[in-house]
This record gives C-alpha cells, structure tokens and sequence, in this order.
C-alpha cells in the first residue's frame, strides 16, 4: 500500500490464484462497495494484530535467552 520495500512473503501450501491489485483499483472498489471497505479494514486489523502479537512473542523469547 505504500512505496517501501515488502515486510513479508507468502508461499502457499497448495496450487492458488493469486490476484495483483493496484492500490487505485482498491480505492474505486472500496468507493463503490462502501460496506465490503470496511470489512476488508477489520479483517485485516485482526491479521496485523495477529502478527504483531506473535513477534512480540517471539522476540520476547529471544530476549530471555540472551
């Protein structure tokens, strides 16, 4: 969603379809399906904190065995 460099990869487990979609594209979709806009932002929170919850764990970790 921005200019920097990616922060993660994905590799699937199993043959998928991947979709490329720009971040104009995006915008135009959410501008016209204002209800899926949202969901589309919850969903993703719960992913991000999901995340972010499991590198503090991780580094925690670390932490305590240095």
């Amino acid at each position: 969603m921005n200019h920097g460099p990616r922060s993660a990869m994905v590799r699937a487990a199993s043959e998928a379809m991947v979709l490329r979609v720009s971040l104009e594209a995006l915008e135009s979709f959410f501008m016209e399906f204002e209800d899926t806009q949202v969901m589309v932002l919850r969903n993703l929170t719960k992913v991000l904190a999901q995340s972010l919850r499991h590198s503090t764990v991780v580094l925690s970790f670390q932490s305590s065995t240095d």
